[in-house]
């Protein structure tokens, strides 16, 4: 009975409340912001754009990522050495709700305005930062 209820939450998340139970037992991240002092590096930011989302140090897993309840982008990543394990385009709008699924937990956080790139970091497996920035980074 308990397979068959897990199953149909899984299946209509949003059109039985299971969204709001979901979200309830994701960690909340922590949120900075880097600015670039160099002008010709910083590429144009547009709310109708999509974002970049990358995910760096402590993902070996895969990774879904819901806008507002709906699944937008699923990916298998693996951190290289150099830190990045991958990356994800995703369309949002500012002020919409992110939850970022992992099979080691989740997170959720409203996506803030004025920003194109998101770099995602899970340090321990439990503790989510996310740094907000108009230019990409390097990786070696």
């Amino acid at each position: 009975m308990m397979r068959h209820f897990l199953f149909s939450c899984l299946g209509l998340v949003g059109l039985l409340g299971c969204e709001q139970s979901i979200q309830s037992g994701c960690r909340s991240v922590s949120e900075t912001v880097d600015v670039n002092e160099r002008s010709h590096s910083v590429e144009p930011y547009s709310p109708d754009s999509a974002r970049v989302f990358v995910f760096e140090y402590d993902f070996d897993e895969p990774i879904s990522v819901l806008v507002n309840g709906n699944l937008i982008a699923q990916k298998q990543f693996e951190t290289s050495t150099n830190g990045l394990a991958g990356r994800l385009k995703v369309k949002a709008r500012p002020t919409d709700e992110i939850v970022l699924k992992t099979t080691n937990g989740c997170a959720h956080f409203q996506l803030r305005d004025g920003y194109k790139y998101l770099y995602i970091n899970r340090l321990n497996n439990k503790d989510w930062a996310i740094t907000y920035a108009n230019y990409g980074r390097g990786y070696l």
